[in-house]
Parts: C-alpha cells; sequence; structure tokens
C-alpha cells in the first residue's frame, strides 16, 4: 500500500511530478515515467541528485532548470498516510505539447538507429562527458547505452579506436573544435575494436557545434556509421568491373580479329564469284546465273551481318565522352548519305533539332539507322514522309517513363508514314537479327534497332515505339539535357 495520499490523481497529471522522503524516491506519476524512460541511468541519477540539491538549498531553480525542458519547478511539503512528511516535486512548462512531441521525435530516433544501424553522440567538452546512444553502444558491442559503464568520455571512447587511428582521430576533433565548423560535410573514418576484440570500420561525422556565449565550443554532436560491409562491398564491385573490363577489352579484341578473319573469305567469294560471272558472260546457263547472283547476295548480306556485329560490340566497349553535338549537322550528313536514296522514293523528311550532350558519330549511327528503316520499310502506296521534332518533356511524364525526374530531358520524335508493325512486339524489335517481315521482301542484318537502343542507352536515355500496321510509326528517343 503505497504512502503517498491522491497517487491516482497525481498519476494522470500531464504535468511532471515526483515524491520524495528523505531518503528515496516514493513516487512517480506516469508522465514523468514516460519520459526518464527516453534518458539514460547516468541521466536519471543526474536528475534526482540535483532534485535533492534544489530541495536541501544547495543550488538555484535556475541552476536546476538550466538544460531541461522545463520553466517551472515547485516544491511542496505534504504528509504522507504515516503522518511523516515528504517532498512533492512539481515540473511544469507550458511547452508540454513539445516535450511529448520531442520524446516521440527521440523514440523514432531509436528506431531510426536500429534500422539504418547507425548511432548518435554528443561530446561535452567541458565535462568531458559523451552521451552515446544505444545505436552507438550496439556498434560497439554493447547491447545498450546503459551498458557503456565509465566509457562515457573521450578516453574512454579513444580506448575503443584501434590503435594505428587514435592520432587521427583525436587530431580530427581538434580541427573541429579549433575551427568551430557547423554542417562539416567531412567525415572521417577510422577502424574500432568492438568489445568482443573484433575490428570494424566506421564513419564519424560531426553535425553541430553547441557554443557559449563567448563563442567558445561547449559541446559537438554528430553520428557514427558502421560501413564495413560497404567498404568490403566496394571493394568487391572494383574488383568485379576490372574483370569485365578486362574481358571486354578481349572480347573487343576478340571482335576485331574475328571480323577481319571471317571478311577476308567473304571477300574472295565475292570477288571470285563476280570474275567467275563476267568471264562466262553469256555462256553462263540462266539457273547457274541465278546460283550465282544469290551466291554473291548472301556473301554481301553476310559481310554486312559481320559489320554491324562489330559495331554492336564496339558500342558496348566505348565510353560516352560529353561534348555538345548539333543533331541538325548530324541529320543533314545522314541525308547527303541518304541523298539517291531520296530521290528515288521521293521522300520528304523535316526536322528539327537541339544540341545536346553526347558523342556525334553515335548519333550519326542513331538517326541513319531509323531514317534507313522509314525510307526502306515505305508504304507501297504513298512516298515516305518523315517529320523529326523534339520537345521538353515534364515532370508527370518523367515519373511515368521512370526517368530520373531530377533530370531535364528531351524527347525527340522520329515519325514516319510507312508500313507500320503490330503495336505487340515493340519490346522486341530491339533484340538483334528479330525482323518482322520477311528477308525477301526487305534487306537488312536485323541488328539496326539493337544498334540504336544501344546508343540510346549509352547517352543514358530511353527509346519506345508506337506504331499501327498501314499507318506508320513514331520513335521517341529521351535524353538527359
Amino acid at each position: 500500500m503505497t504512502l503517498v495520499p491522491n497517487a491516482e490523481i497525481y498519476d494522470e497529471l500531464r504535468e511532471f511530478i515526483l515524491i520524495l522522503s528523505q531518503k528515496e524516491v516514493l513516487f512517480f506519476n506516469k508522465s514523468i515515467k514516460a519520459y526518464l524512460g527516453a534518458l539514460t541511468l547516468e541521466v536519471q541519477e543526474s536528475l534526482i541528485i540535483n532534485i535533492i540539491r534544489l530541495r536541501g538549498g544547495q543550488s538555484s531553480e535556475r541552476d536546476f532548470l538550466k538544460g531541461l525542458p522545463f520553466e517551472e519547478v515547485k516544491i511542496k511539503t505534504i504528509k504522507l498516510t504515516d503522518g511523516s512528511e515528504a517532498d512533492l516535486i512539481l515540473l511544469n512548462t507550458s511547452k508540454q505539447i513539445t516535450i511529448d512531441a520531442e520524446y516521440f521525435h527521440y523514440k523514432l530516433l531509436l528506431t531510426a538507429e536500429d534500422e539504418l544501424g547507425f548511432g548518435c553522440w554528443n561530446n561535452n567538452l567541458k565535462d568531458d562527458i559523451i552521451f552515446w546512444s544505444d545505436g552507438m553502444a550496439r556498434i560497439f558491442g554493447y547491447k545498450d547505452a546503459s551498458e557503456v559503464k565509465g566509457q562515457n568520455n573521450w578516453e574512454g571512447f579513444v580506448a575503443h579506436v584501434s590503435r594505428e587511428y587514435k592520432e587521427a582521430v583525436n587530431r580530427r576533433i581538434q580541427e573541429k573544435i579549433n575551427k568551430g565548423m557547423d554542417g562539416d560535410s567531412k567525415q572521417t573514418e577510422l577502424r574500432i575494436v568492438k568489445i568482443d576484440g573484433t575490428k570494424r570500420l566506421v564513419s564519424l561525422k560531426t553535425h553541430y557545434i553547441e557554443r557559449g556565449d563567448d563563442g567558445e565550443v561547449l559541446s559537438l554532436y554528430g553520428t557514427i556509421k558502421d560501413i564495413t560491409d560497404i567498404r568490403n562491398k566496394e571493394k568487391i564491385i572494383k574488383q568485379q568491373l576490372a574483370e569485365l573490363n578486362k574481358s571486354n577489352d578481349a572480347l573487343t579484341q576478340f571482335a576485331y580479329t574475328a571480323s577481319h578473319d571471317l571478311q577476308e573469305p567473304l571477300r574472295k567469294i565475292e570477288a571470285y564469284g563476280n570474275r567467275l560471272k563476267t568471264s562466262l558472260g553469256e555462256d553462263l546457263p540462266e539457273n547457274s546465273e541465278r546460283y550465282l547472283s544469290k551466291l554473291i547476295s548472301s556473301t554481301l548480306r553476310m559481310s554486312n551481318l559481320i559489320e554491324d556485329i562489330l559495331m554492336l560490340s564496339r558500342l558496348n566497349s566505348i565510353n560516352v565522352k560529353t561534348e555538345k553535338v548539333n543533331l541538325n549537322e548530324v541529320l543533314e550528313g545522314i541525308l547527303a548519305d541518304y541523298e539517291e536514296s531520296i530521290k528515288d522514293t521521293e521522300a520528304e523528311i523535316t526536322f528539327e533539332l537541339p544540341t545536346i550532350l553526347g558523342l556525334k558519330s553515335q548519333f550519326h549511327q542513331l538517326f541513319q539507322n531509323l531514317i534507313g528503316n522509314a525510307i526502306k520499310f515505305k508504304h507501297p502506296d504513298r512516298a515516305p514522309k518523315i517529320d523529326i521534332s523534339f520537345t521538353k518533356i515534364k515532370k508527370k511524364e518523367k515519373q511515368s517513363l521512370k526517368l530520373d525526374v531530377d533530370k531535364k530531358y528531351y524527347c525527340i520524335k522520329v515519325a514516319d508514314n510507312g508500313i507500320g508493325f503490330d503495336q505487340k512486339f515493340e519490346t522486341s524489335i530491339y533484340t538483334p537479327f528479330k525482323r518482322l517481315v520477311g528477308r525477301t521482301e526487305f534487306s537488312g542484318t536485323g541488328i539496326g534497332l539493337a544498334i540504336s537502343k544501344k546508343v540510346v542507352d549509352n547517352h543514358d536515355g530511353y527509346i519506345r515505339a508506337e506504331s499501327e500496321e498501314g499507318e506508320g510509326t513514331s520513335f521517341y528517343l529521351y535524353f538527359p539535357i
């Protein structure tokens, strides 16, 4: 049975209430229990000691309230149920909602520390006290901050630092004190020794500095994070990237060698076939001439296929060097290349394009393939009409296409009035050797759109197509500005 009268009433008050006899704490109400639960044992003990000192007249209310989120402290003598006296201490504040919010944020911080694997610390330089959060304690192998006994000062912290890093961490903290810079983005990486003897790599960072009225640095506030796994993974990725680059270089070299070795016999077949056709002339039987023509055309097709495969291989290994490319100039060069085809098909081509960053040779390859396809796959009942335009896209479209919303993009539209294709094949047209029409109807290797997509990918872009059979096709190219 409690000696405190009206305990159930005190328990429901929002104010912080505790009752002390001469020797012990007799009662905490629910509000202060919740608040004390957010504090370390050391802070709890310090609070009780300060209350006892205040009650005994050894400190003033002003001294007591310093550093605490209270505006007022009241002490009242009450009689207990056994007739003895005790002191009722009421800690009052008009900022109770703020205190509740701070407590909620504190609990939220504890959850974040646990899930994200970091910790917080506060280095009180004046009293040489370091506050360890539970997250920080766990990084060093403790269950929580309550287990960090005798280590809550700078010397205790440095004792956990691996020997080769002690000088560096001391120097870094001293620099922070001397310079007094808040929000310094520079972090200190050091190796620590956990209580079980294992070593871990951590990142130590100071985010905020508290100063006195004279500008003297009083406290440092920061975070600590175990980055051992991150650095190990970075090392593995670096090794794998080096191996991948080595493999790509070997593959590129193989592609060049294979191309040369394959092209040589094909050139001979084509040359001897043409010579045979010329030398025999009218003496060549009709069937034999047809067979020989097929042999020569197949040889040329194989030669073009090898060249396209080599081009695709080169695109996989080329790093895009940023330069300003006027795409209108690129298009003018391509139209010059297609001058005869444009004249023969009476094609009409209009364009207005921006200047963007990229590799000019790759842009030439991209638009050459798209324009070449638009002319090749023309509708039999009308002359090719190709319109190339551009716009800047808005945030909503970037989100729908899963593009980086923080970047600005141009959308370049290449629209034609050709034979089109069934929209269900849109995702497969970029596959090498994929053909939607027969080889006898249209020439080509089936790699052109695969090359086009690779060029777009190399420039951190995105390509999609909209088409309808018999109506034409529109390609949409998205490039970051």
